[in-house]
């Protein structure tokens, strides 16, 4: 994931808010919160929690590539 634009899209794209997104990612709120406080800037975070977002958001429906976001699935 480049940008916390992009895990707020990707959230949006599938209707979950941050705490669904965190009990996906079996992660705390707070976690995800802070990941996505970066605004335009490279999200931040340990490789373990992006992998854990990032494997929710995809067995969600969403493909994260380095140029956006995208509905694989609904």
């Amino acid at each position: 994931m480049n940008t916390a634009t992009q895990l707020r899209a990707a959230r949006s794209l599938i209707g979950w808010e941050q705490q669904a997104l965190a009990k996906a990612a079996g992660l705390h709120p707070g976690t995800v919160n802070r990941m996505e406080a970066a605004g335009a800037s490279r999200v931040r975070g340990s490789i373990k929690n992006l992998e854990a977002v990032l494997g929710a958001l995809e067995k969600a429906g969403v493909e994260v590539t380095p140029d956006g976001v995208r509905l694989i699935k609904r």
